[in-house]
């Protein structure tokens, strides 16, 4: 069986479902120059979007705490100055679980602990 050529942002059958992750790349700062790639060669940007947020947690099986922006789901989020993948863009603020964090400092090193109940916030 040979090699099929596919549509831009087709997904090959029964190969549906795919995920974009920083896993197994020598550098995850590579990982922002990969996206832009698959988005060069046809991928969609909402589904470079949602190959590296809802698929991710979906695959990974953690789609009820994180992948989408809910009321009880972890709040991690970025802000930046341009389109998420362009080239040019700029961080310009980190959320981790709902808290900020200034631009380069490790979430590592808050003393925070995770709530147990979900909170919504907000009204």
């Amino acid at each position: 069986m040979g090699s099929r050529s596919l549509e831009p942002g087709v997904a090959p059958p029964g190969r549906d479902r795919f995920a974009l992750t920083a896993f197994r790349l020598r550098s995850a700062a590579d990982f922002p120059k990969n996206v832009r790639k698959a988005i060069e060669k046809g991928l969609p940007w909402d589904a470079a979007l949602e190959a590296v947020t809802v698929a991710a947690a979906r695959l990974l099986g953690v789609d009820s705490i994180l992948g989408t922006v809910e009321a009880g789901k972890i709040a991690n989020l970025i802000m930046t100055d341009g389109d998420l993948f362009a080239e040019k863009t700029k961080i310009k603020k980190v959320f981790v679980d709902g808290e900020p964090y200034e631009v380069g400092r490790s979430p590592r090193t808050s003393t925070r602990t995770r709530r147990s109940t979900p909170v919504a916030r907000g009204s």
